[in-house]
């Protein structure tokens, strides 16, 4: 099978989806299978046919409806898991007056909302007041059972094109899915039942709808980011047909803000398990370089972003690796470079950039082109800045093991370079088993193959 070019990891940019039709629909009752159902885990108890949403919504005689809190039915139908459906009606003064009221963290309040949210799906005003007090109240697992999740997908799909619907619904689906909150296991299953309602689709569909909306995009990010944190099947349900990394990667090249910079890097390296080959045909890898060029002082995009590299070359396949590389070399060599020459007391982003030079270095075919781009002898000098830095420390004697074992004029190389000298005063100053053993192993090779 004949490798792939680097024009073609750089310049193939359209992916086609498998299921790009699926993709492009939206979800319109639990019911009715949603685009993730199949993929997920079963459904959570509170979507189950047992759970009898009638004692929230009930509807009599027309568009009227009324609110009936201790009915019960017998048994629960199917129809009863979808809200609703009545006649659209103008919000009206009551309606105006009771979402301008004072907040009032009664459950009768959130239901009377949702009820106008019902009434109202084509009013992007009473949309919008309605979601921000749902938002502002709290109560969110309430909020999920009581069915949240399909009405901020039909806000979405109602209203494609405003920004304050959009990064609001993205806001509340990052909220209510945020698990280091609370209770791990609840959010967990919040971010479930947004998913079977179509929620990361929805949030797909909203950045390549609303690509020039900073709001919406940083929202969508933390939203993706939040639903699949604790979920292999939702990342790939996901990423499956690469519109996921797509989308992240035109987010990136169409934005130069940090904090943009900062959440595509995390949701590069959090989506990398599964789309990694999608990510790198999408052209990821110049996206993350820009960003690292255009933002060497902020220490969090570099350790994302170098996470991020180092999470890529760990999951793509094998032809891949030596491409990367050589793509990467001269790169890593500029950021390396700044970093050593930059004042500053933390050693955080080098000892990240030299784990992404050491990750590249576990390729046979990467060492020989990193020594020629002048890696070696930046390693040695990030050595003599970061000697008393235990963490960096690891790092480099790992590297420079890597760069010597299989090269022997690599090690008269580092030999003269006074390297010896440098790993000795780290056996003195660092008693840390991996410096220990590391640094003898490079001695041991550094005189044995050293020798002219």
């Amino acid at each position: 099978m004949p490798s792939p070019s680097l024009i073609e990891l750089e310049t193939s940019t359209a992916l086609a989806a498998e299921d790009a039709s699926a993709a492009e629909k939206w979800t319109d009752q639990y019911a009715r299978h949603a685009i993730l159902m199949s993929r997920l885990k079963p459904p959570p108890s509170s979507l189950s046919p047992a759970f009898d949403r009638s004692k929230f919504f009930h509807a009599k005689g027309g568009d009227k409806v009324e609110i009936e809190r201790h009915r019960k039915k017998p048994e629960a139908t199917e129809k009863s898991l979808s809200p609703v459906v009545v006649e659209e009606v103008h919000i009206n003064d009551k309606h105006c007056k009771l979402l301008a009221r004072e907040l009032d963290p009664s459950r009768n309040k959130r239901i009377q909302v949702f009820k106008i949210l019902r009434l109202n799906k084509h009013d992007a005003d009473s949309q919008f007041q309605g979601l921000k007090y749902l938002y502002s109240s709290g109560w969110y697992d309430e909020l999920i059972d009581m069915g949240i999740g399909r009405i901020l997908v039909e806000a979405m799909k109602n209203h494609p094109k405003d920004e304050r619907i959009h990064s609001l619904t993205c806001k509340i689906m990052s909220v209510a899915s945020h698990a280091e909150t609370r209770n791990v296991h609840q959010f967990d299953r919040n971010a479930d039942t947004l998913m079977r309602f179509g929620g990361g689709q929805a949030v797909l569909k909203s950045m390549r709808d609303n690509i020039g909306q900073k709001s919406v995009q940083l929202n969508a990010l933390y939203a993706l980011f939040n639903m699949t944190f604790y979920s292999v099947e939702r990342q790939r349900a996901l990423a499956k047909g690469g519109i996921l990394a797509t989308q992240i990667v035109d987010t990136m090249n169409s934005y130069s803000d940090r904090d943009i910079q900062i959440e595509c890097c995390a949701a590069v390296s959090h989506f990398a398990a599964e789309s990694s080959d999608f990510f790198i045909k999408a052209g990821v890898l110049p996206a993350i370089v820009r960003a690292m060029e255009k933002h060497q002082e902020s220490d969090e995009l570099m350790e994302l972003a170098a996470e991020a590299l180092k999470d890529l070359f760990r999951i793509a396949r094998f032809e891949y690796r030596g491409l990367l590389g050589k793509h990467m070399a001269p790169k890593l060599a500029e950021l390396v470079k700044f970093q050593v020459r930059r004042e500053n007391d933390s050693h955080s982003v080098l000892k990240q950039l030299i784990s992404v030079v050491a990750k590249f270095c576990t390729h046979s075919e990467n060492r020989r082109v990193f020594v020629e781009a002048g890696l070696d002898e930046l390693v040695l000098a990030a050595f003599n800045k970061a000697s008393e830095d235990g963490p960096t420390v690891c790092w480099i004697l790992y590297t420079i093991n890597l760069l010597i074992y299989y090269n022997a004029q690599e090690s008269k190389k580092m030999k003269n370079l006074n390297a010896a000298k440098l790993i000795k005063s780290a056996l003195k100053r660092h008693k840390i088993d991996f410096i220990q053993r590391n640094g003898r192993d490079a001695l041991r090779m550094l005189q044995r193959k050293g020798k002219a």
